[in-house]
């Protein structure tokens, strides 16, 4: 656990504050418990986003390796398209459902949600 106080890790942090919320650690113990003992019949899912990823290339190929002398690349690359990446890690098998999309929203969500429910097994809620 995360002591209060403790910096936070994204940049531009601040500080980790406690919830307010009075049932607060009620609610901790029902999500942790989920992990680690998931109802009989029932998938439990970590899913996440990460939006505007940059797909990059270099400006030039990388040349190849010869004996002694290490693989050479440019300093510089040119910028793609922005990428959204969608996760799903299943936490009792550890498969991880992904899917990548060019917009970030509701619609591109949706359609995720709609592929886990496709790869997830039916005998499974």
């Amino acid at each position: 656990m995360v002591e209060v106080g403790t910096p936070y890790p994204e940049p531009g942090g601040g500080l980790l504050k406690l919830s307010t919320d009075s049932p607060f650690v009620e609610k901790i113990y029902d999500v942790v418990g989920l992990y680690f003992n998931p109802p009989e019949g029932a998938v439990v899912l970590s899913v996440d986003e990460k939006s505007q990823i940059q797909a990059l290339d270099r400006s030039q190929p990388v040349l190849p390796i010869m004996p002694g002398v290490p693989e050479r690349r440019t300093h510089d690359y040119v910028r793609n398209r922005l990428t959204t990446l969608f996760a799903a890690f299943d936490v009792a098998t550890g498969e991880v459902i992904t899917a990548l999309h060019r917009r970030h929203g509701a619609v591109e969500f949706e359609k995720f949600l709609i592929r886990i429910d496709k790869q997830v097994p039916a005998h499974l809620q």
